[in-house]
């Protein structure tokens, strides 16, 4: 709880184009469940980071006073956002319009929704068993 992390991934499909140039974002585990599969970190994902892989950063001091990277580990990836809909909410569609409308939101709180590398290598074992 609490430590670094940083995903790959190409939200929007920015980075998708001819050569592939993923976004690299980061954030910090927000939550761990004690009975459940999936934890949350406390980072935006967006379309296009679903199946994003989660490291973890690592910075070790061989001494005091020197941090050094340590390789990074995969922890994870990423299966979604935490959303919360509200309804009636008024809107302008277009700025440069002085109009109104009524509709419904769907907003990102800024949570991503993870599952853990060892369930997926369990769900990976499973399969190839088959």
């Amino acid at each position: 709880l609490g430590d670094e992390v940083f995903f790959v991934g190409f939200p929007f499909g920015m980075g998708a184009e001819d050569i592939l140039q993923p976004v690299v974002r980061s954030g910090s585990i927000a939550w761990l469940p004690q009975n459940g599969k999936e934890y949350l970190l406390d980072a935006f994902s967006y379309g296009g980071n679903s199946g994003s892989p989660i490291f973890r950063k690592m910075i070790l001091g061989t001494k005091l006073g020197n941090l050094d990277w340590e390789k990074p580990k995969l922890i994870g990836m990423i299966v979604g956002h935490q959303n919360i809909h509200v309804e009636n909410v008024l809107t302008q569609p277009d700025p440069t319009i002085l109009k109104f409308e009524k509709g419904n939101l769907d907003i990102n709180l800024g949570l991503a929704r993870c599952v853990f590398m060892d369930d997926i290598i369990i769900l990976a074992n499973k399969v190839s068993e088959k």
